[in-house]
């Protein structure tokens, strides 16, 4: 009995082709982007899947958890199936000296940034101080005037917090 054995041969550019196809949509499902505070204490977590959520954690332990964003401009809802164009991170400390005194003369201004620069003219820009965490949209629209019909701020608890 004579078995020939027989070998499949695929070019190696196809296989790059499917590699590299594969590698794109998963890519695309879901982009992580982590950032601290200056003193490293106070963690966020931003994830831009079907839509922009955020986690933010304080010394290892989870505060909020999925929280949601989102802005309706002109029935257009900013912040679902966000595409990230590009990333810019900035380190910031400086002090201001405000034109009206507040408790003191002299302000201390420190925080890392995040910035999503999307696809459809926004941008996502989240600030990690080292008291806490802020974000905030920015928009390029080509139009003078629009109207704001909705956001979203959605803060997901991790556990049963009291606030004040």
């Amino acid at each position: 009995m004579n078995q020939k054995s027989s070998t499949i041969r695929i070019p190696l550019t196809a296989l790059a082709v499917v590699q590299l196809s594969w590698l794109a949509v998963s890519t695309m499902a879901t982009t992580r982007y982590d950032l601290q505070s200056p003193n490293g204490k106070i963690q966020v977590k931003v994830q831009a899947a079907d839509r922009i959520t955020y986690d933010v954690s304080l010394n290892g332990k989870t505060l909020l958890q999925g929280s949601r964003l989102s802005i309706d401009i002109d029935h257009k809802t900013i912040g679902l199936e966000p595409q990230v164009k590009s990333v810019k991170r900035a380190k910031v400390d400086r002090v201001i000296e405000p034109v009206v005194r507040q408790k003191s003369a002299r302000i201390r201004e420190n925080y890392n940034e995040l910035q999503l620069a999307m696809e459809g003219s926004y941008q996502i820009v989240f600030r990690v101080y080292n008291e806490g965490v802020a974000y905030r949209l920015a928009t390029s629209l080509p139009q003078r005037e629009v109207k704001v019909y909705g956001e979203e701020v959605s803060l997901n608890f991790a556990g049963d917090y009291d606030g004040y």
